[in-house]
């Protein structure tokens, strides 16, 4: 009989692969018939195997689901069989039953040694062969789906011990992890995501990206996520975010496609808040820019302002050589006071291009904006209404208080203009919100002094610009743009910043912020460049 050729197979109209194998390994071809024909038309797939090297080599190739292996062969005989088959990592937990006509207890013992699952003695009954071969089998069976449920869940239990893990990595990395859906929708974030936007998690549900992407970014993000969607591959992105409460989140990280049997089903975004970031970034390029336009302006204005001394000295000889009924002396004059008036722009030129000591004090905020107050009042059109709004509760910091009525002044002048002789005018003095600081790329503790007006507002992209030097948005004749720039200088030279909030036809307000006293800092002290 050809021992690759199962005999018996698919009587019961199974198909080979589904039947449980049972190899029969016997160097007498006799024995090998007897047991093929007892197991014939059980429902069993059968193989055979005239020695022990053939028996391993079959078991090996198919696996089988029980053996029945003659103990006395020459060369390898069962038990030597039996070793080698639980030394295999394949075949070790194959079921083994060892044919033999000993029935010596020595024997017997050997068997049970080598790892026989059990014994059957010749000349069998063929009941009894069959019954053991199913009992058997069975075992193996319940054995096989016992290890499957085990394995099954150890794999669940992994699998969620995993999904654990990823989560507590998601929810310790400082990243905002955002997944959408094909159509836009939010199918999850993190509880990171959740604090920096300021969403609860059940008002996520129905928004898509587009609902919580800014207008300036809007453009950018559609497009990565169109390209994402048909095929494209990871992108890192940059982009600006609205909170909840309307305020700008700057957020940069990767975007990638979420891929499940082949397709894209959505993306899948790891994202850093970096508003801080960006702020200092922005800051050191205007400081930079500040620090270049500095150098640049003050070497004009020195040589502006030696010329316009000589045109000023030139136009008094004149006035004292000439009489008064001259038709000259009108013409002196007015060259005189037009070298004044270039003379006090060289100052303020001066003034913008160095970082000249400040005289700092402790000074209490409260009490010089409520004198502000009283003396702009007195100077400005009687149609602006100047009020204050800040208790009064002291507020200490150490700054130079002829530095803050000039920077309060310039303001006031702005906002006067601003109004057109009519309009309210409010100085308020408190602590700075802690969200404000930060969004402006500084921390610690502020106190500030803001300034607001009912005027015309400022658009909103230029608003950034109006620090710029020189950046005006009025006539010629009306302004030089360096006010609001000295301002910045002024302040920033005390460890403060000012900060600006505009829109057209909303009025505006400017908060200077300045260190409290407390707060263990001290004003920059530079000599003239």
């Amino acid at each position: 009989m050809n021992p690759l050729r199962p005999v018996g197979a698919g009587e019961e109209g199974g198909s080979d692969d589904a039947l449980p194998t049972v190899l029969m390994v016997d160097d007498v071809p006799a024995n090998l018939a007897t047991l093929a024909g007892t197991l014939a038309g059980q429902g069993y797939r059968l193989l055979e195997a005239k020695s022990g090297e053939e028996a391993l080599a079959l078991a090996r190739e198919h696996l089988p689901d029980l053996m029945l292996l003659d103990v006395m062969m020459p060369d390898m005989d069962g038990f030597q069989v039996l070793r080698l088959i639980r030394q295999d990592p394949q075949l070790r937990e194959m079921p083994v039953v060892l044919v033999t006509a000993l029935d010596d207890k020595d024997a017997l013992l050997e068997g049970f040694e080598a790892g026989t699952d059990d014994f059957v003695s010749k000349p069998y009954r063929a009941v009894e062969l069959r019954a053991r071969v199913r009992g058997i089998l069975r075992l193996n069976r319940y054995r096989l789906l016992l290890g499957e449920r085990a394995a099954r869940q150890r794999a669940e239990g992994e699998a969620e011990h995993l999904e654990i893990r990823y989560r507590e990595i998601i929810e310790d990395a400082d990243l905002m992890v955002q997944m959408v859906r094909p159509d836009g929708s939010i199918a999850f974030v993190n509880e990171h995501w959740l604090a920096k936007m300021g969403y609860a998690l059940d008002e996520v549900e129905g928004l898509t990206f587009k609902d919580l992407v800014h207008p300036d970014s809007l453009d950018h993000c559609n497009l990565i996520f169109q390209d994402l969607m048909t095929g494209g591959v990871t992108v890192d992105i940059d982009a600006t975010f609205v909170t909840k409460d309307g305020k700008s989140l700057e957020v940069s990280g990767p975007i990638v496609p979420r891929i499940q049997d082949g397709e894209v089903v959505g993306t899948h975004a790891l994202l850093r808040d970096v508003t801080e970031r960006k702020a200092l970034e922005a800051q050191l390029i205007q400081s930079q820019k500040m620090e270049q336009v500095g150098r640049l302006t003050a070497g004009i204005a020195h040589d502006f302002g030696n010329t316009l001394a000589v045109v000023s000295m030139n136009a008094a000889v004149i006035l004292k050589e000439v009489s008064d009924d001259s038709p000259f002396k009108v013409d002196a004059q007015e060259i005189q006071e037009a070298a004044k008036d270039g003379l006090a722009l060289v100052r303020d030129l001066m003034s913008f291009s160095r970082k000249a000591k400040v005289d700092a004090s402790e000074v209490d905020l409260t009490s010089v904006a409520e004198e502000l107050v009283e003396m702009l009042r007195r100077i400005l059109p009687a149609g602006i209404t100047v009020s204050f709004d800040g208790g009064d509760v002291p507020r200490i910091i150490t700054s130079d208080t002829g530095t803050i009525r000039q920077m309060v002044m310039n303001l006031a002048t702005n906002a006067r203009d601003a109004m057109e002789g009519r309009g309210t005018l409010t100085l308020s003095v408190d602590e700075a919100p802690a969200d404000d600081i930060r969004e402006a790329g500084h921390s610690g503790d502020f106190i500030r002094l803001s300034v607001e007006d009912t005027g015309s507002g400022i658009p909103r992209e230029i608003l950034p610009e109006v620090f710029d030097p020189f950046f005006t948005t009025k006539t010629p004749d009306a302004g030089t743009g360096l006010g609001l720039a000295m301002i910045k200088n002024l302040i920033e030279q005390q460890g403060g910043f000012v900060s600006a909030q505009s829109a057209l036809g909303e009025g505006s307000v400017f908060r200077l912020h300045f260190r409290p006293r407390d707060a263990g800092s001290e004003v920059p002290s530079t000599s003239p460049r």
